[in-house]
């Protein structure tokens, strides 16, 4: 009678002090999630150095370092000149003459305006905030460098399942995960420096601003990049600038949309199936949960959760 309801009281304590740890850990969910899409992309780099670096603390310690070098150094040049690029559009935008326009579409305008003020004002006095979340982000990264191997074969371990189905399940997240890290993120961010290199090339102003925009967009299927691209070239067209019109066009159509056609599907494989539903729906719900990694993160629970769907259908 003693231990009749030990089990319940334990699944009750249980609840709780997971609920207590989610409060614990919620405002440091988005340099957590940094952190595992930094390792996840920079492992196989680890791994190569740790051949010739064989202490592992030392190896992490070197790999932060390049890390902080690859990230830092572009940042430093290009956080200014998109401020700068974004303020011009902001000023574009408010100088411009809409008196004659729909009271719909100036109501549209002046909203978006509003909003990239406050977006521009939040980001300048978060900066300490960022700084802080860096440095929770280098310190996580550090540990899943260091030790990635034991905690992934620590997860491994704690799944209550036979070894095949474990194999299986482990093989299933690596497939989505490689898809939607490499086929949705890597290939957004090729796309994004194509967009900004070729924009420069043909006299557009704000180059770096679009090519963000860019990034961002080509992670969408069907129409992504070109919803930057194509009007881009419009407006040149319109304003007479016939070679530079005509040459985004045609870059946009061959680079940047041959870049989403033909180097998705290679990086992604044919065994990772990824929806245009699950990737809308994941970016969209994700980038507003999340924030910026919510593009990734986004996509990947749902992948995830139509992934254990299915394990569950086969199991039975």
């Amino acid at each position: 009678m003693k231990y009749k309801y030990s089990k319940y009281f334990f699944i009750g304590l249980f609840i709780i002090i997971l609920l207590l740890s989610f409060f614990v850990v919620k405002e440091l969910i988005i340099p957590i999630l940094l952190s595992i899409i930094l390792a996840y992309f920079f492992y196989p780099v680890y791994r190569f150095l740790n051949r010739y670096i064989k202490n592992r603390s030392i190896c992490s310690l070197v790999m932060i370092l390049i890390l902080l070098l690859i990230v830092a150094i572009p940042l430093i040049f290009i956080i200014p000149v998109l401020v700068k690029e974004s303020l011009s559009i902001y000023n574009y935008l408010s100088n411009l003459n809409i008196t004659n326009l729909n009271p719909l579409i100036m109501e549209g305008i002046n909203k978006g305006v509003l909003s990239f003020v406050g977006s521009i004002s939040k980001f300048i006095l978060t900066v300490p905030s960022i700084l802080i979340n860096l440095f929770i982000t280098l310190f996580i990264l550090y540990y899943l460098f260091k030790d990635g191997e034991k905690i992934l074969q620590n997860i491994r371990d704690m799944i209550p399942l036979d070894d095949k189905h474990k194999d299986t399940i482990v093989r299933e997240f690596k497939q989505v995960t490689n898809g939607v890290a490499y086929g949705l993120m890597l290939v957004g961010l090729i796309d994004g420096i194509l967009a900004a290199i070729g924009f420069y090339i043909f006299n557009v102003s704000n180059p770096i601003f679009w090519g963000l925009i860019v990034m961002i967009l080509a992670i969408l299927p069907a129409l992504g990049a070109s919803l930057v691209w194509a009007p881009l070239g419009i407006i040149k067209l319109i304003n007479y600038d016939t070679f530079n019109g005509i040459g985004i066009l045609i870059y946009g159509f061959f680079i940047l949309s041959g870049v989403e056609t033909f180097l998705r599907p290679k990086l992604i494989g044919d065994k990772t199936k990824l929806h245009p539903i699950i990737i809308i729906v994941g970016v969209m719900g994700g980038l507003k949960f999340f924030g910026l990694v919510g593009i990734i993160f986004g996509p990947f629970i749902l992948v995830i959760l139509t992934t254990m769907f299915k394990f569950l259908v086969i199991k039975k």
